[in-house]
């Protein structure tokens, strides 16, 4: 209060030329403010519009990828249900034709071959299931939920890699001893294919023998 009591005797005390200069300079370092100010504030604008941008851009990234994924995602879980198939029809046909082949060798050669692909069908099996895995990950990231931990993931995979490896250990098995793996043919078929008897000849009748002759007993 003091001070503005001290300002305003001085305004009062000086010439009325100085307190026009001394207006006059107030009121462009009001104008000087007023533009630093706006600037400022200009500034600023840029500044969120910018951050808000880089948001925005931010989520669209994540919304495509979260997209992106569950198109992958479905994709993905297509293929690995048909891997299974796959080595079914794969293993169930090598072994039908290795009952068919007599050679031992070819034979073993047959059914380590069906191992192998029963093993390699394991690998992409888990393979697959990584990638499902990934962009599982992602989708759970996008919706903010808590993604399962343990070994839960993966009971259907293991399943499969179970029969896939017991049908691998199975085939090298038969592999290794070529001679049991023989195909048996029903009984129906043994007996269709004993070759067909001749039917017994029917007894004369006796209205096809020849007439025999009355022997007269006096002359």
């Amino acid at each position: 209060m003091s001070e503005v009591n001290a300002a305003t005797d001085n305004e009062e005390s000086l010439p009325p030329m100085n307190i026009e200069m001394l207006k006059h300079k107030n009121a462009l370092q009001l104008e000087d403010r007023k533009e630093q100010a706006a600037e400022r504030i200009e500034r600023l604008k840029d500044e969120l519009a910018r951050q808000r941008e880089v948001v925005a851009r931010q989520d669209r990234v994540r919304e495509v990828r979260f997209l992106e994924a569950g198109e992958h995602m479905r994709a993905l879980n297509a293929f690995m249900w048909q891997v299974p198939g796959i080595a079914i029809g794969v293993t169930g046909g090598l072994w039908y034709g290795a009952s068919m082949v007599m050679d031992q060798s070819a034979k073993a050669a047959v059914l380590a071959f069906t191992a192998v692909a029963d093993a390699l069908l394991i690998l992409v099996l888990w393979r697959v299931r990584f990638l499902f895995q990934r962009d599982l990950k992602v989708q759970l990231e996008y919706g903010g939920v808590e993604p399962s931990k343990g070994l839960v993931r993966y009971v259907v995979v293991a399943v499969w890699t179970a029969l896939l490896l017991f049908a691998a250990v199975l085939s090298g098995a038969g592999a290794l001893n070529p001679e049991r793996v023989v195909q048996r043919q029903p009984r129906a078929a043994l007996v269709l294919e004993q070759p067909d008897r001749a039917p017994p000849s029917p007894a004369p009748s006796r209205a096809s023998e020849p007439p025999t002759k009355a022997v007269s007993g006096a002359k």
